[in-house]
């Protein structure tokens, strides 16, 4: 375990690596300012223009080179996605769910995945309620853990965004939340695979039992 000096907080290896990977969505992306580093080289702007919690380059250079971790109290909790996942969103919309252009869909990064029931949680998609609608003016919201997201490759990118995606449908004239078996969608599968393990165990035990049915009704004849 490793410890920084000024939160006096510990991390494994595996989470310094992943602190030291900011420069994979900041170096590319309308990334916030770090307002607590006063060594900005090349400071970038803020979603809106403004400061934001994220790091400067000049700290994201630092620790690339020096292989120490940036600080995550850098990270707010919460912020807007940049130009790039929203682009990306909109061509997955495009290419598989055509439907869901119609609705409005606010995307936030969060600075660190939750759990449920012993499963890390990759994303979620919430429908706002008439009153919240009114409020900002989205039918959904999608929010993607940006820890996990820092660590995939861009496939495994775009199946967890479309799985978001897919739980948009209209029922009725009434947006509604799409539920889905198995923790996948069939668009997300039939475009992507099996790209996540339990997704990989689920097809092997179908796998295994179709080959039972076949070995019983080969004794059977």
């Amino acid at each position: 375990m490793h410890k920084l000096k000024d939160e006096g907080q510990e991390f494994s290896s595996k989470e310094l690596d992943l602190l030291i990977r900011y420069d994979e969505i900041f170096r590319n992306a309308d990334a916030p300012l770090c307002p607590k580093c006063e060594r900005e080289k090349s400071p970038m702007p803020g979603p809106s223009g403004g400061i934001g919690g994220g790091p400067c380059l000049y700290c994201i250079e630092e620790a690339l080179r020096t292989k120490k971790p940036i600080l995550i109290k850098h990270l707010p909790e919460r912020w807007p996605a940049d130009a790039h996942l929203i682009q990306m969103a909109h061509d997955l919309i495009k290419r598989f769910h055509p439907d869901a252009a119609r609705a409005s869909i606010a995307y936030l990064m969060k600075a660190k995945h939750g759990e449920t029931n012993g499963k890390i949680v990759l994303g979620s998609c919430a429908k706002q309620s008439p009153k919240n609608k009114m409020l900002h003016g989205w039918d959904y919201i999608i929010e993607i853990a940006w820890d996990m997201w820092a660590m995939f490759r861009q496939e495994q990118r775009e199946a967890l965004l479309l799985h978001e995606i897919c739980h948009i449908c209209k029922d009725g004239g009434q947006w509604k939340l799409e539920s889905h078996t198995v923790e996948e969608h069939v668009r997300v599968i039939e475009a992507y695979g099996l790209w996540k393990p339990d997704l990989q165990a689920f097809a092997e035990a179908i796998r295994s039992s179709e080959e039972q049915e076949e070995d019983k009704q080969l004794k059977l004849v």
